[in-house]
């Protein structure tokens, strides 16, 4: 059975890994859970858990921002290079608030895993394709 015309992979790829890139982080989210560690940061004093609905719309966010990205780097001459460059940027300044926040080691490592999972699954969607000089590859 083929998919619908509006969701296919090539349509899509970056909404898609989206989707797929949130389904990971809630999982990892879970995970987390299923391990026993609470996902605790503190935010000015106060202990906070870290809900899956946040994770959800942190990793939706970082789709949204990757497909900015790539917006804004694909008016650029080398938009390969461009958008790697700005998401690499994006990537190091995402995970300080982890390193910061986190009020245990195990609460590090489980914010930096799903930041691991989500860049792994968007980066390369949203990726500009290599153009050419006959065009688009």
């Amino acid at each position: 059975m083929a998919l619908p015309s509006l969701v296919t992979p090539s349509r899509h790829p970056l909404a898609l890994a989206t989707v797929v890139a949130t389904a990971g982080t809630v999982l990892f989210g879970l995970a987390a859970r299923g391990a026993g560690d609470d996902l605790v940061v503190d935010r000015s004093g106060t202990l906070v858990g870290v809900s899956l609905g946040a994770v959800a719309t942190a990793t939706l966010a970082g789709g949204l921002a990757a497909a900015v990205l790539r917006s804004l780097s694909g008016r650029a001459r080398h938009a390969r290079p461009v958008y790697l460059g700005l998401t690499a940027v994006g990537l190091l300044v995402s995970v300080v608030p982890p390193l910061l926040v986190a009020t245990t080691p195990a609460t590090t490592v489980w914010l930096l895993g799903m930041h691991a999972v989500a860049a792994a699954v968007i980066v390369p969607a949203g990726m500009p394709r290599l153009v050419g000089p006959a065009g688009p590859a």
